[in-house]
């Protein structure tokens, strides 16, 4: 059976590249795009250094436990952790990118009332 904790930390990677996904030329992006969507892929690039500044800790965290529990033979609730970090961290990543598409919405409603 795998170890399903070691498994994360490469599902956390492809999590943290995500929202960097659509990075192409900056700056034709944001004289193309209207302002509320670029302002939706700035906030995607935010989330997406976010999480690779805190991937090196992931990735410490979960091999100290996998460790841990392989050395000890203590089950210290690894798996359970590194389950409970990546739905936080794609809960995390969802909302903050799409808190934009929020005001974008009100942004689009108020032009159509007006």
């Amino acid at each position: 059976m795998p170890d399903y904790s070691l498994l994360a930390i490469p599902a956390f990677t492809i999590l943290a590249v995500v929202p960097h996904a659509g990075e192409g030329n900056v700056q034709h992006m944001k004289k193309t795009l209207p302002p509320a969507v670029f302002a939706t892929f700035e906030r995607a690039e935010a989330a997406h250094k976010n999480s690779m500044e805190s991937l090196p800790l992931f990735i410490a965290a979960t091999l100290s436990g996998v460790f841990a529990e392989k050395l000890t033979r203590t089950d210290v609730g690894n798996a359970q952790f590194s389950a409970i970090f990546l739905g936080i961290r794609v809960l995390y990543t969802l909302l903050y990118v799409c808190l934009a598409l929020c005001f974008y919405q009100i942004y689009k409603a108020a032009v159509a009332l007006a």
